[in-house]
C-alpha cells in the first residue's frame, strides 16, 4: 500500500460575500478526468496498486497561478463526506495535458482569497457557474462535527461578519459535482 497521502477532513460553508482583506490570492482551473483512460499515467505517477487505484472516486487536475507562476497538481481522492483519503502530485505541464487530453468531465474556474487565523480559511469564488457561489473551506483535525460546525462558524461571523451556512455533507457542494447543480 501506498504510504504517500493524506487524510483530508474538510468543512465547508456558503457564504454570501468575500471577506475585504486576503492573506494571498490563488487561481485555479481545476479539471475532472476519467481516471480510467489514464490507468497507466496515474499508477507511474503514483507508483499505486490496482487496490488503491480502484478506492479512487475523485481524479481531478489543477492549475495553480500565483503571483504568475503556475503549478499543476493532480490530486485523487476516496470516497467520503467529511474525511477522506487525498493522495496529491505536482506534475508536468505535458503530464497534465496528457490527463486532460479528450478525457475532460468538468471544468470549475474559481479565485481562492487565503486567510490565516486561528485556522486557514479559503474563500472559493467560483467563475463559471451558472450562478454566484462563494463558499467557504477549512480543514481542521477533528471529526466531531456539530461541535466543529458552531466553533467554525462563529470563527467567520467573528472575523469577517458573515454569516455561513453549513453544506459540508451536502454532495451538491463537492467541487466535481457543482457544475450539475449550480
Amino acid at each position: 500500500m501506498n504510504k504517500n497521502y493524506n487524510i483530508e477532513t474538510e468543512y465547508k460553508f456558503v457564504v454570501d460575500k468575500l471577506p475585504n482583506n486576503y492573506d494571498q490570492k490563488i487561481e485555479i482551473v481545476q479539471i475532472y478526468f476519467d481516471k480510467l483512460k489514464v490507468k497507466d499515467l496515474i499508477l507511474k505517477i503514483f507508483e499505486f496498486g490496482d487496490s488503491e487505484f480502484d478506492n479512487i472516486t475523485t481524479s481531478r487536475v489543477r492549475t495553480i497561478k500565483v503571483n504568475n507562476k503556475t503549478r499543476y497538481l493532480i490530486t485523487l481522492k476516496t470516497k467520503g463526506k467529511i474525511s477522506r483519503i487525498e493522495y496529491e502530485r505536482e506534475i508536468t505541464k505535458d503530464q497534465y495535458d496528457e490527463l486532460i487530453y479528450n478525457n475532460m468531465i468538468s471544468i470549475i474556474m474559481k479565485n481562492r482569497y487565503v486567510i490565516q487565523k486561528e485556522v486557514c480559511f479559503e474563500f472559493d469564488e467560483y467563475l463559471n457557474l451558472k450562478s454566484n457561489l462563494i463558499t467557504c473551506e477549512v480543514e481542521i483535525d477533528d471529526s466531531n462535527y456539530d461541535k466543529v460546525i458552531m466553533y467554525l462558524k462563529d470563527l467567520i461571523k467573528k472575523h469577517f461578519d458573515i454569516e455561513a451556512i453549513d453544506v459540508t455533507l451536502d454532495s451538491r457542494y463537492k467541487n466535481s459535482n457543482l457544475h450539475k447543480y449550480f
